[in-house]
C-alpha cells in the first residue's frame, strides 16, 4: 500500500491548482491523506474522488506527527509506503514564489491543470446564492470581487468599476444566509456564468472560472493591501492562466 500525505491545508487557489500532480499520484498507486483547514472542510463535499480522502486539521487523522515537518519525507510503516510533501512549504523550499514552486517540488509539470480540476456543483446553494443578491434571470450585472486571503486573514483593495447599465454585484466573504451558514465559494458558480464582465482580486476565485462558461471580460487585479504600492509583476502567475484577463495593478 502506498499513502500521500499532503501539508495543503488552505488556500484554494493552490488546492484547486494542485489537482493534477495529485492525479497523478493516484496513477502511481498512492491513496491521499488531505488535512484542511477547518473553514475550509466543506471541500469534501464537492471535490469527490476515491482515492483522495480529507481530514479536518483541527483534528486526529493518520500520520499526523509527520505533519509538522517543512521538508518531504518518504518512508516505510511495515508494509506501507509513506510520502509526505509539504506543497505549502514548497516557495521556501525552492526559493521560488508560491505558485510557481508547487510542480517542481515533486517534479511534474502544470500543463492543462485545468483538465484534472472536477467538482460536483450544488446547484440549491448557488440558486440561494443567487436569491440572496436579488439577480433575476437575464439581468445585466457586473460581479467585483475585491478581497482576498485565507479566514482570518481577509484583506481587501480598493477596486472601482463602472456600471456601465448593468447592477455592480460585490462579494463579501463575511455574508451568511438568512439561516446563519456560511456561505462557500462553489455557490458563485452561476453567478459567474451570468456575470456581464467579473472584476476580482487575484484569489481563488479566478481558478474557479477558469474551469467555468464565462463571460470574456475578466479582470484580474494584484493582490495589494491598505497602504501597500500596488504590485505590477504577475509573472508569479504567467504560467496559471489559460483565458485572456487583463491584469491591473
Amino acid at each position: 500500500m502506498k499513502l500521500l500525505l499532503i501539508r495543503q491545508p488552505a488556500g484554494m487557489g493552490d488546492i484547486f491548482y494542485l489537482q493534477k500532480a495529485i492525479q497523478e499520484f493516484i496513477n502511481d498507486g498512492y491513496k491521499i491523506i488531505w488535512p484542511l483547514a477547518d473553514v475550509y472542510y466543506y471541500l469534501k463535499d464537492y471535490i469527490k474522488n476515491p482515492n483522495i480522502e480529507f481530514y479536518n486539521e483541527t483534528q486526529n487523522f493518520p500520520y499526523k506527527k509527520l505533519y509538522y515537518s517543512r521538508i518531504p519525507l518518504q518512508g516505510k510503516d511495515g508494509d506501507t509506503e509513506v510520502l509526505f510533501i509539504p506543497f505549502q512549504d514548497a516557495d521556501a523550499l525552492l526559493k521560488m514564489p508560491a505558485m510557481k514552486a508547487k510542480y517542481p517540488l515533486v517534479n511534474k509539470d502544470s500543463k492543462d491543470w485545468q483538465s484534472f480540476f472536477n467538482f460536483e456543483r450544488n446547484y440549491e446553494r448557488e440558486h440561494r446564492l443567487k436569491l440572496h443578491y436579488g439577480i433575476n434571470n437575464g439581468q445585466n450585472f457586473i460581479f467585483i470581487n475585491n478581497t482576498f486571503g485565507s479566514p482570518p486573514q481577509m484583506f481587501t483593495r480598493e477596486t472601482k468599476v463602472e456600471p456601465k447599465g448593468a447592477n455592480l454585484i460585490y462579494n463579501d466573504l463575511s455574508l451568511k444566509y438568512s439561516d446563519g451558514s456560511p456561505i462557500h465559494l462553489f455557490d458563485y458558480c452561476w453567478l459567474f456564468e451570468n456575470a456581464k464582465e467579473i472584476h476580482t482580486v487575484e484569489t481563488s476565485f479566478c481558478y474557479l472560472i477558469e474551469k467555468l462558461n464565462t463571460t470574456d471580460k475578466l479582470f484580474m487585479y494584484s493582490r495589494t493591501k491598505p497602504g501597500n504600492t500596488p504590485n505590477t509583476d504577475f509573472s508569479y502567475i504567467d504560467h496559471i492562466y489559460k483565458k485572456n484577463w487583463e491584469c491591473i495593478p
